[in-house]
């Protein structure tokens, strides 16, 4: 009986000694891995995160230019009163100062026959010919009485408007009511309105405004 007890004991001994050899091991194993663990969750959290800001900031970015753009498509529907989402930007002239001063010219290409239907059913917009003052500051005026250059020309001089002779228009008078009363836009001291043209043939419409 005596002989087994200490049997047992020495049994218990030796594989609690075992035990702890291993648990010791073991233990600095993990300790090794976990620290190494933490250093690489470190390292690549860093470079993680550094690339989800990255990522995010051009996102926000594009958001941001859509977002602008799409509030500028807004502004030129609200004034053209008619939808040109389908439209798609071919050409831009923006020079507008800080102080409100300045020209736009913005050309649109569509496809089908969508937005020419719209516009010959939009009463805010007339089918040409064009009237007197649209054609003058679109073109120019050679009359002997007076002569009145095109309003948005190129560096050469020229109208930046092809020849159109089928389409729809639409000129709206943005001066207040005092200066409108010193005549017709091409008779005024200063110049406020936009032009809204539609070539038919071509499928392109002419977003234009002025502000002086």
């Amino acid at each position: 009986m005596a002989l087994f007890k200490k049997c047992l004991f020495y049994c218990i001994t030796i594989t609690l000694i075992y035990c702890n050899i291993y648990l010791i091991i073991f233990s600095k194993i993990w300790y090794i891995i976990l620290v190494r663990e933490i250093l690489y969750h470190k390292f690549y959290v860093g470079w993680f995160m550094k690339k989800i800001i990255y990522v995010c900031s051009i996102i926000a970015i594009i958001f941001v230019m859509v977002g602008c753009k799409g509030q500028k498509n807004s502004a030129i529907q609200n004034e053209l009163k008619v939808d040109i989402s389908a439209g798609k930007e071919i050409s831009k002239h923006e020079d507008h100062g800080w102080m409100g001063d300045g020209e736009t010219f913005i050309v649109f290409e569509f496809s089908g026959d969508d937005f020419k239907n719209e516009l010959s059913q939009n009463k805010n917009w007339k089918k040409f010919p064009l009237d007197d003052i649209t054609k003058t500051i679109m073109y120019g005026s050679n009359d002997t009485k007076i002569k009145y250059g095109p309003t948005f020309t190129d560096e050469s001089g020229k109208t930046k408007f092809p020849e159109i002779t089928d389409g729809y228009y639409m000129l709206l008078d943005r001066q207040d009511e005092n200066m409108k009363k010193e005549g017709n836009i091409l008779n005024r001291n200063s110049m406020n309105f936009t032009l809204g043209v539609y070539d038919s043939k071509e499928n392109k419409l002419y977003y234009c405004k002025l502000d002086t």
